[in-house]
């Protein structure tokens, strides 16, 4: 029997084991080649291993340790995908599209005062001067109940949708 050691940097990483039924079937060029083989296999389980730290890493959140945008839409692609393999009804970008411009009438239909702009994906801005704590949150909560009493016909059902504020 043959063990060499699969090491890196002073770590060992795994043993392999290479075994022969005849005594002395393993030469010095066999025990040299299986290192050389050893060396190869500890560079490339080294290198898979940085690189499941840094896919690790590039999921994260540094500050907050949760997941980051990134892989939230890498989990909700799978997400999405599982459940369309399984039957669930799903809504898609035109559905997404459809709430979104429903959000925009509503807000104009409230808009009273100031400008109202979207910031990006589904992130709105009403930008209001001039009026008091008390009427901006009589104004937000018109706007959320106007959004919750909304549904918007789909072809896979009804949409119906809430937003934060």
């Amino acid at each position: 029997m043959l063990l060499q050691p699969i090491t890196y940097q002073g770590d060992m990483l795994a043993l392999f084991c290479m075994k022969s039924d005849q005594i002395e079937n393993f030469s010095r060029t066999d025990q040299r080649l299986l290192q050389v083989f050893a060396d190869y296999i500890a560079i490339a389980l080294h290198n898979v291993r940085q690189f499941e730290d840094a896919l690790e890493k590039s999921s994260y959140d540094y500050l907050t340790g949760i997941y980051n945008r990134s892989a939230l839409m890498q989990l909700g692609e799978d997400m999405l995908e599982n459940a369309k393999k399984s039957g669930h009804s799903t809504f898609g970008h035109m559905q997404g599209d459809a709430v979104i411009k429903q959000v925009t009438v509503l807000m104009k239909q409230m808009q009273r005062h100031g400008i109202i702009a979207r910031f990006g994906g589904e992130e709105f801005i009403l930008l209001i001067d001039s009026l008091s704590k008390h009427t901006l949150y009589e104004l937000a909560e018109e706007i959320r109940y106007a959004c919750e009493a909304c549904p918007i016909p789909a072809d896979t059902g009804t949409i119906h949708f809430t937003i934060s504020i």
